[in-house]
């Protein structure tokens, strides 16, 4: 995995990070630091860990099939995680901190694949009527304070196409004997 320590302002991107003992991507003491766009699976321990970090910024990672998916255990508040793909992890996350888990709206927040809230209703506080692609209630991780206010239907990045299609009428063309034409 990748160990950041006593390090800040650095960009961890585009990384593939699979089948690590213990996590695969661990963040402690170290602040602004960019977690983007990484595919995080598999790992024993934990996809993402932040330990004693502040304003950090967790966003469009593929985090599954992992322990924890993303973990905060402590000394660790302003943290940013949005966009992200929490998918089939044995507990998606745990935040004993203060961050923020989305983007205002419509930016939204994170995907979970056990979210089971419905998406009716659209709008910053998902009041008006029609859908949006953000679940209606909040996402409430499980720990005291940490919740994901926008959590979006589908994986981030992957949108549900609605295709319709309508009868056309087509008008008939008399021959043209001379050149063929319909």
């Amino acid at each position: 995995g990748i160990l950041l320590l006593y390090a800040s302002i650095n960009y961890i991107i585009d990384n593939d990070i699979t089948d690590c003992f213990h996590c695969g991507i661990e963040v402690h003491a170290s602040d602004q630091n960019y977690i983007f766009n990484n595919s995080i699976t598999s790992n024993e321990g934990y996809g993402i860990d932040v330990d004693g970090c502040q304003k950090n910024y967790v966003y469009q990672n593929i985090i599954k099939d992992n322990y924890y998916g993303l973990f905060i255990p402590r000394n660790s508040n302003g943290n940013v995680i949005y966009h992200n793909s929490f998918i089939n992890n044995e507990l998606q996350a745990y935040d004993a901190c203060n961050n923020t888990w989305n983007c205002s709206y419509p930016s939204a927040g994170n995907y979970w694949s056990d979210y089971n809230g419905d998406d009716v209703n659209w709008g910053e506080n998902q009041t008006f009527n029609g859908s949006d692609g953000i679940g209606d209630p909040p996402y409430d991780l499980p720990c005291e304070h940490a919740l994901d206010k926008y959590p979006l239907m589908h994986p981030y990045g992957i949108t549900k196409l609605t295709i319709t299609i309508q009868p056309v009428l087509f008008h008939q063309r008399k021959r043209d004997r001379h050149l063929g034409w319909w």
